[in-house]
This record gives C-alpha cells, structure tokens and sequence, in this order.
C-alpha cells in the first residue's frame, strides 16, 4: 500500500515487536525447550519481516526490544532473529545489525546463557566474522550455551576465519568437548565419546586451516598433524 509506510508510527511499531515476547516460552509443558509453541508467532513474524523491509521505524524497535535487559530473553532473541533475516536481504542493515547483537551477546545482565547462544547463531546466520574478538570474548567469560550454537570452533568455521590453534579457548574446546550424556553412560564410554569427539573436532579445524592457505596459494601437500592432538587427518579438502 502506498500509505503503509506513513501508517506505522513508532509507537505501533513498538507494539508489533513486543509482540515477540511471547510467554510460552515460561511454559514448563513445552514439547521442546528451545522451541516456542505459540500459534501466533509466525504470523507475527511474516508481519514483522513484511513490514521491515520498508519501515524503519520496526528496525528500529527491534533493535530497541533487543537492547532491552528488562525485556524477556525469548523475546530478545526473537528480535536479534528478525534483524538478522532482515539484515540478510538489506545490505544497509547489516552493521547496525551486528552491533546491536554483539553488544547484547556481552551485557552484564541476567541475559540467559541459552539466549545469548541464539545470538551466536543469528550472527553464525549473517556469516559476521567482523565481530569476531567480540564473540570470543563471550565463549572466553562463558557466556554462551554451546548446545544452542556449537563452540567457538563452530562459528570460526562458519563465517570462513583461520582457526588458531595456539589459542587457548580453542584447544579447551578440542580437548575438553562439551556433548550430550545420557543417563546409563558408564565413565568408560564417556571417556571414548569425548576421544572420538576431540579427535573429530581437531581433524575439522586442520582441514578447515589447510583450505584456508589453499585459497591464499599457500597449500601444504603434506598431511600436517594437528598441533592439539597430535593425529595427523585421515583426509584434507
């Protein structure tokens, strides 16, 4: 409609977007923790997604819920996803995108563990490796629940940056792996789940480095063993 961007003041775009905290999220007899059940919210979301693209004013009020430590955790990490979805199709909001989440993904606040790590992946989403020392400072205080994003080692893949070996979150990380226990898991079996895990991961970041150089000219055609474990990968790309 030609009017529709007269039509959203700031208020209702405020009024749409707190819309995303939606309380079904504090409902213990949820199918899936992570996993918001409310019929609605898609709806909402369409409206949102439709709307922010030619109004700044819901941009803006994302933004704002985001930032908003009084606000509930589902509802922020609702917001950071709009933005970054929008983000994604308009170029011009990338960096107010990636500020506003980087900046709530380290606040000294109540801000859920959990919710933070929803963050990572919205950034994970953008491919935003220009908020790279700001995501590991967050992995460095841990801040972030690993199960919702993957580790560090994850998004340094995921957004294409050179792994440092040398770094210390990374080789905790490689040698200390965080996994899902069951609850009959003797300690013999624990043990060769974390070996298989950590000799898995560190194959990954050698691969991952060796593909690196190869796009920079700088291939090795040796198979190099990995400076955290020691074993040399079966394969490289």
């Amino acid at each position: 409609h030609p009017d529709a961007e007269r039509s959203i003041s700031p208020h209702r775009a405020h009024v749409l977007v707190s819309c995303l905290e939606c309380d079904d999220m504090d409902n213990s007899h949820r199918e899936y923790e992570d996993v918001c059940d409310c019929e609605e919210m898609h709806a909402i979301q369409a409206v949102i997604q439709f709307l922010g693209e030619i109004h700044p004013s819901v941009v803006d009020a994302l933004i704002h819920l985001l930032g908003n430590i009084w606000a509930n955790d589902h509802g922020r990490s609702n917001a950071a996803e709009e933005l970054a979805i929008l983000a994604s199709r308009k170029p011009d909001l990338r960096r107010s995108t990636i500020e506003a989440i980087s900046a709530s993904l380290i606040e000294q606040s109540s801000f859920s563990a959990f919710s933070r790590g929803s963050l990572v992946g919205s950034l994970i989403d953008l491919r935003a490796k220009e908020c790279s020392a700001i995501v590991r400072k967050a992995f460095k205080r841990d801040l972030v629940d690993e199960s919702v994003c993957g580790g560090y080692i994850e998004y340094l893949l995921a957004v294409s940056l050179p792994v440092d070996t040398e770094d210390r979150i990374v080789r905790n990380e490689v040698k200390n792996p965080s996994f899902f226990q069951r609850a009959d898991d003797d300690d013999d079996r624990i043990e060769e789940i974390l070996k298989k895990i950590s000799h898995r991961k560190a194959q990954e970041v050698v691969e991952h480095n060796n593909k690196m150089r190869s796009f920079a000219g700088e291939a090795s055609q040796k198979l190099q063993s990995c400076s955290l474990c020691g074993v040399k990968p079966q394969t490289v790309f």
